[in-house]
């Protein structure tokens, strides 16, 4: 009987001694965690938008790098030099035609914006304007776009006919 009585006894102490977690204490727990998991998502998001901001605006700049390379191959390896038309690429329709290559400046709308498409496939996508300028014998190339800031940027360089 000794043995039920001191266990009993433990049990009742264990109780009474405040062995445990009390309400309070569980939810100072949860808001410390919830705390801890905000500031965590927080810096997963800003990270994210970083990577994203900077591989958009290079994705931009390096279209428009490429399309500026595209072109003034073709400038250079263009057979008459009266194919080669000067001109301005601003407005919607658009069209210069090198060769038997074809330029179009097309107004848009949404992530692209304006586009600039040789022979129907897109080279650059934010363009505000494209150039060709024909100073005998270099001709200066300039495509200015958009990027993700709304800052206009410019990519250029001049080239020489081969032939």
């Amino acid at each position: 009987m000794g043995f039920i009585h001191r266990s009993k006894s433990k049990f009742k102490n264990s109780i009474d001694g405040e062995s445990g977690i009390t309400l309070v204490e569980l939810l100072i727990a949860i808001v410390f965690m919830s705390v801890v998991l905000m500031v965590a998502t927080a810096m997963i998001i800003q990270s994210y938008d970083i990577f994203y901001g900077g591989t958009e605006r290079m994705t931009a700049s390096q279209m428009a790098e490429m399309a500026v390379t595209e072109i003034s191959n073709i400038v250079r390896g263009a057979e008459d030099e009266n194919y080669i038309d000067e001109d301005t690429l601003s407005d919607d329709g658009d069209s210069l035609n090198l060769d038997d290559i074809e330029l179009v400046f097309e107004k848009g709308e949404g992530v692209m914006g304006n586009v600039l498409k040789l022979n129907g496939r897109v080279i650059a996508f934010n363009v505000k304007e494209f150039e060709i300028d024909k100073n005998d014998p270099r001709y200066k190339i300039r495509l200015s776009y958009v990027d993700r800031d709304e800052n206009e940027k410019d990519r250029s360089t001049t080239v020489r006919r081969r032939n």
